[in-house]
């Protein structure tokens, strides 16, 4: 049987961050490195796997933007019609 250290307990812990999604800097300032690269160049790996949803969620944005954009605004105020 294969013993966990102190050690491997905090780089799981860097990689369950990375998977839900937390961003680079946010890692970087839980596990108290001075420099993000020193985060990035350890988790790089785990943070190239989210590329594709990534662009997926752009895509969406993106799609979203563009919906919104086609939609007429009315920006006239309207008026009240009372009834005397």
């Amino acid at each position: 049987m294969q013993t966990i250290t102190p050690h491997d307990l905090w780089h799981t812990c860097a990689s369950l961050a990375v998977s839900s999604g937390a961003n680079v800097l946010a890692v970087s300032r839980m596990l108290g490195h001075k420099d993000p690269s020193v985060t990035m160049r350890i988790y790089a790996d785990l943070f190239d796997s989210e590329l594709d949803a990534v662009a997926v969620n752009l895509d969406a944005k993106i799609a979203q933007s563009v919906q919104t954009v086609k939609a007429p605004v009315d920006r006239r105020r309207k008026r009240r019609i009372s009834a005397i």
